[in-house]
């Protein structure tokens, strides 16, 4: 958050809590303290907070919070980061691009789990495009 951000900040917070005074000096001590974070983060954090604490916001104690928040957030993004691999699609786009393929790593599996031949193919290899056309019209 930047200073005029930090300004902004503390012009809404003054709406929210009028013992915050929206001055040249608090604006640097709310500066200093949440420079590093973004201002909507700041804002929900310290908007939770006036909602559950009957004292005046002081930088200090919603810097805490906004940290934990952030470094719960960073953490989420770097588990999403290392766990999303773009070359792995699921089976269902699997089969809509390649369905010959498909069905053949679905029997594969089939006789690699159960030692033989599916009996009958499965639900999604069947074509009811037809089927459907016709359970529309009216004879």
């Amino acid at each position: 958050m930047n200073l005029p951000e930090t300004e902004a900040f503390l012009i809404w917070l003054n709406q929210i809590d009028p013992r915050v005074e929206p001055n040249d000096a608090s604006a640097e001590a709310w500066q200093r303290a949440l420079a590093k974070y973004p201002a909507a983060l700041c804002r929900e954090v310290a908007l939770d907070w006036t909602a559950k604490n009957s004292g005046a916001p002081r930088p200090a104690p919603i810097r805490d919070l906004v940290k934990s928040q952030w470094e719960h957030h960073l953490r989420l993004e770097s588990r999403k980061i290392l766990t999303n691999d773009p070359t792995k699609i699921s089976f269902q786009e699997f089969k809509k691009r390649n369905p010959g393929r498909a069905l053949a790593a679905y029997q594969e599996g089939y006789r690699q789990t159960h030692g033989c031949d599916d009996p009958s193919p499965p639900e999604w290899t069947r074509d009811d495009s037809s089927a459907s056309i016709l359970k529309s019209m009216k004879f």
